[in-house]
């Protein structure tokens, strides 16, 4: 350290003179400096070429490749060895056609009528009972309707069929429920709607 201060003290000349152990001593001390500062020098470079490869994105690893998942690689293979619960949907069981068709005619309301009943609807077989006749049906006019329904109470559907050899007979002025289908007391909105209008349109001279 003494040798250090002595050194950068005082300016050497031409003129200036030193003994011999002096010298060496002098020439040791700068080898030694000049050994420091090279090792110091690549130490530098060496830390200025790891900073530039860590920075540079066209280098083989970046930062935030160095700050990933620690499964790396490998963590896709891992989640694929992890069994998955297969979710099996509910099973709807199908109603039969009866059940779906009452399940629908439960949703329509219903009203019951004191004293009035109706035949059940059809376009394909006469309205009497047992009656098998499916050709040379006839539509039930709108004047034999309104007179059943004001004179025996038997409301008939629109569009029902009696059979040309029934209509001959005149089994629907004469005691309709008797030969007639199965009879029901209850009503739709609409088919009474249709009742009192009949009634209605009767009574209107």
């Amino acid at each position: 350290l003494l040798m250090e201060q002595y050194y950068y003290r005082f300016q050497l000349t031409t003129q200036d003179r030193i003994s011999r152990p002096c010298l060496q001593r002098a020439d040791r001390f700068a080898d030694a400096q000049r050994r420091v500062q090279d090792q110091e020098e690549i130490e530098l470079a060496i830390q200025q070429a790891a900073t530039e490869d860590f920075l540079d994105p066209s280098s083989g690893q970046s930062s935030k490749e160095m700050q990933r998942d620690p499964l790396g690689d490998n963590a896709e293979e891992v989640f694929q060895d992890i069994p998955q619960a297969s979710v099996t949907p509910p099973r709807v069981e199908e109603l039969p056609r009866q059940d779906i068709e009452h399940e629908a005619y439960q949703l329509v309301s219903v009203i019951t009528v004191p004293d009035f009943v109706r035949i059940p609807y059809s376009s394909t077989n006469c309205i009497v009972a047992g009656c098998n006749h499916r050709d040379n049906l006839h539509r039930v006019n709108l004047t034999i309707r309104r007179d059943i329904l004001s004179k025996q109470n038997i409301y008939i559907p629109r569009d029902t069929r009696i059979c040309g050899e029934h209509l001959e007979e005149g089994i629907l002025l004469n005691e309709l429920a008797l030969y007639c289908r199965p009879t029901r007391d209850t009503f739709k909105s609409a088919q009474i709607r249709d009742m009192l209008k009949m009634l209605q349109s009767k009574d209107t001279p």
